[in-house]
C-alpha cells in the first residue's frame, strides 16, 4: 500500500463536501464490519459521494494518488 498524500482527505472533502468524508471511529464503524460481524476492515475515511460525477472524481483522485479503495453499496 502506498503512502497517503497529506492533503488527500482535504481533496476528497472538496469533491464530496466535508460532511461526506467520515473520519471518526464511531462514524465509520457501521461501514467497517459486515452483518455477521465476522470480518472487520480498516479505513482512513469513508467517503460518501452523492452523484456519479462525484464517484468519478473520487475514483480519479484515488487513481492519481495510488490510493486503494473498496466500493461499497448496501453494506455488501
Amino acid at each position: 500500500m502506498s503512502t497517503t498524500p497529506p492533503d488527500l482527505l482535504q481533496q476528497l472533502a472538496k469533491i464530496v463536501g466535508e460532511a461526506h468524508v467520515l473520519r471518526g471511529a464511531s462514524d465509520m464503524a457501521g461501514y467497517l464490519s459486515e452483518p455477521r460481524d465476522l470480518f472487520h476492515g480498516k479505513a482512513l475515511a469513508i467517503v460518501r459521494p452523492a452523484s456519479t460525477q462525484e464517484v468519478a472524481d473520487v475514483l480519479r483522485l484515488c487513481n492519481e494518488t495510488c490510493t486503494a479503495l473498496v466500493p461499497q453499496g448496501g453494506n455488501t
